[in-house]
């Protein structure tokens, strides 16, 4: 369970309501982060909270382009590197180091040395599909995916916690569930 500080910051930024995701499928719930990126105060609470979340990893990356700020806010306080994985493939130039034929076009950030550990942050995980995707491609690119943590989930009964141990992630931290708030 939550602190009561996290959950009043985090019911300011939760709507509960129904949202299409990207490929069309229906979903409930939605964070509005910039509710928190102009109360420092707020932001450092939760970035502090979802530090504590992280291992012993080389690194912290995002689960998808709406997750990275907050990634790269938890990174910096944990003094780790961070790489970020994009929503769709980047079509121009590289973006992911500077060898064309190593670069992933979904990545971008510094690249991390092979096997690097990650720890993979998102603000809301809801079916798991956008964090089983980030964990796949990170592990595509030779990173190993350590752990994940969010802001909030939804109830299991949405199927994440399926559509996360299918890839490879068996465990997620998560700072509230949608239900307490």
């Amino acid at each position: 369970m939550a602190s009561a500080p996290v959950t009043e910051i985090l019911r300011r930024c939760y709507s509960h309501v129904e949202v299409a995701g990207r490929d069309g499928s229906r979903g409930v719930g939605v964070t509005n982060l910039k509710r928190v990126w102009g109360r420092p105060h707020d932001l450092r609470i939760l970035v502090i909270a979802l530090g504590r979340t992280v291992g012993d990893v080389n690194a912290v990356a995002s689960a998808d382009t709406g997750s990275a700020p907050l990634a790269a806010v938890v990174a910096y306080e944990l003094g780790l590197p961070s790489v970020f994985v994009r929503d769709l493939p980047k079509n121009h130039l590289l973006s992911y180091g500077g060898d064309p034929a190593t670069n992933d076009p979904r990545l971008f950030g510094e690249r991390l040395a092979p096997g690097s550990t990650v720890h993979v942050i998102d603000d809301l995980v809801h079916s798991g599909q956008s964090l089983a995707a980030a964990a796949q491609t990170l592990g595509a690119a030779g990173l190993e995916v350590r752990g994940a943590s969010c802001l909030l989930v939804a109830p299991e009964t949405t199927g994440w916690r399926g559509t996360l141990g299918a890839a490879g992630l068996g465990q997620l931290a998560s700072l509230a569930t949608t239900t307490e708030l």
